[in-house]
């Protein structure tokens, strides 16, 4: 599980940022909102997870002078700095990394307190368990994880295997809207009927009148290759009948692709960070997907979700521990987590009634006077 990531001079963060997802005592979080105005700097907190996604498990596949895909400050000429916490088991995990688009300036590895692996640029110092890592010649734009997956050494595979288990719609120009698409997501059904099968009842249980979803393989007859499909069936006068994915909502659409990520993460455990959470849904159907990661009988592998939102209204399905606010002045960006204000909100207040009131911050300062 993530218990903790954050860092400093990324994108519109210049003086750094920390996001925990702990909670009072020993819990850990399976639920966190980020929340702000327009352009505050949302997206660029999932950003962080992200990247570290892409570049710990893909940064091998990047050519020999090829740039990092991600921006300091301004693009400015100081290091970007990331880090993460995440425990597997009882026992807990830091990665920790300084770096320009140009290459990596260091790069640690941790057992709680206890280094690992320290990388200096191009220069590596190891732990005597891990002298096998020596065998790898280190690239400047290549995270020490991906290339020791290429070498085929298992070292450094849990933190590997964290980093794969996040999913995300975040890249580093922002929201790819199309992160998965219907046909995607029809041969991922038709491939594991367990997560069809829970679509269909999260859909059959928000009651929009589909009865059953059948997933069809056909041939494309201009490239002759296999073809997946969804027809959602209706009873309709004692007759069933069905309607094509394009005759759907768009509210049911963004579920029918999205929700076998949902079981996906769920079933197998991992990281689902979105951004825009609520865009083509309707209001009543936000608290069904955010159950999917709280019910402790449904979530039985700790699933998490990250995301961002602009429904206010979402804050009050939540704690305040699960929130974060993402306020900026002077074009800097800086967060907090709602537990962090003090007395401003009780426990007994709605915390939506607060945030609209603008007493939190994180709201867009709207000054339209065209008379």
């Amino acid at each position: 599980m993530l218990l903790e990531f954050g860092g400093r001079n990324f994108y519109s963060f210049k003086d750094g940022f920390q996001v925990s997802l702990r909670e009072k005592g020993k819990s850990v979080s399976n639920l966190l909102a980020i929340k702000g105005a327009n352009s505050s700097g949302k997206t660029n907190v999932l950003k962080a997870l992200s990247f570290l996604e892409y570049f710990i498990t893909s940064s091998f596949a990047l050519k020999e002078d090829e740039r990092i895909p991600l921006s300091s400050f301004f693009k400015n000429d100081e290091p970007i700095s990331l880090y993460t916490i995440f425990k597997k088991g009882s026992k807990e995990y830091k990665y920790e990394i300084d770096l320009t688009n140009k290459g990596i300036i260091n790069e640690s590895f941790y057992e709680k307190d206890k280094l690992l692996v320290e990388r200096n640029e191009l220069n590596l110092t190891v732990t005597n368990n891990l002298e096998e890592l020596k065998k790898i010649i280190l690239r400047p734009n290549v995270s020490l994880i991906s290339s020791a997956k290429q070498y085929t050494i298992h070292s450094l595979d849990i933190f590997y295997d964290f980093f794969h288990s996040i999913f995300t719609n975040v890249s580093e120009n922002g929201l790819r809207s199309e992160f998965i698409n219907y046909r995607i997501a029809s041969k991922f059904y038709h491939d594991t009927p367990e997560a069809l099968e829970f679509a269909k009842m999260v859909i059959k249980d928000i009651d929009m009148g589909i009865t059953n979803i059948e997933i069809i393989e056909d041939i494309d007859p201009e490239t002759d290759k296999k073809i997946f499909y969804p027809l959602f069936h209706y009873q309709v006068e004692g007759t069933t009948k069905t309607l094509s994915y394009n005759e759907q909502s768009s509210g049911t659409k963004t579920l029918f692709k999205h929700l076998g990520i949902y079981g996906k993460t769920v079933v197998d455990g991992g990281i689902l960070i979105l951004d825009e959470l609520d865009i083509n849904l309707h209001p009543d159907l936000i608290p069904v997907l955010l159950n999917l990661f709280k019910s402790k009988d449904i979530n039985k592998t700790n699933a998490q979700l990250i995301f961002t939102t602009h429904n206010t209204e979402i804050m009050d399905k939540l704690k305040k521990y699960n929130i974060v606010l993402v306020n900026k002045e002077e074009n800097e960006s800086y967060l907090f987590r709602l537990d962090e204000t003090g007395e401003i909100i009780r426990n007994d207040r709605s915390i939506s009634t607060i945030y609209n009131s603008g007493r939190l911050g994180g709201k867009p300062k709207i000054k339209l006077d065209y008379e």
